[in-house]
């Protein structure tokens, strides 16, 4: 994007980001699954979030999702520190490339340790070279 110090430009911008959002919301199917620091395996210490794949013997979450987008929420005790949204699609190409290079990080988790998922590092989701 050409850089423009003009308030009419910059402004036109974030309209255009805020209908994207808004559309998200409104018109479009979404999963939403959440991180939290119950123990010492958690988000704020390994930087990962777990994508479930199976629970109980069955496919779920990534693998069976229907939805358009997926938002990830990353707490810290009851505050919510920020949100990831990447298109499902995206999420799934991702987590696959994780899983192909680092097969150790398909791991137990969720409720009880009935699922089973991927520890996608975070830094994959904000990284450029995965939206080629």
């Amino acid at each position: 994007m050409k850089y423009n110090n003009d308030f009419r430009h910059d402004l036109k911008v974030g309209q255009q980001g805020e209908q994207v959002i808004a559309q998200i919301l409104s018109d479009d199917t979404i999963e939403v699954k959440s991180e939290q620091d119950k123990n010492d395996k958690n988000w704020t210490n390994t930087n990962n979030m777990f994508v479930e794949i199976s629970s109980r013997n069955k496919s779920s979450g990534l693998s069976t999702t229907e939805a358009k987008w997926w938002i990830h929420n990353f707490y810290k005790g009851e505050r919510l520190c920020f949100s990831k949204i990447i298109l499902v699609k995206d999420l799934r190409r991702i987590a696959k490339k994780v899983h192909e290079e680092q097969p150790w990080r398909k791991v137990r988790g969720g409720d009880s340790n009935t699922s089973w998922g991927i520890l996608v590092p975070i830094k994959e989701i904000d990284n450029p070279k995965n939206y080629v």
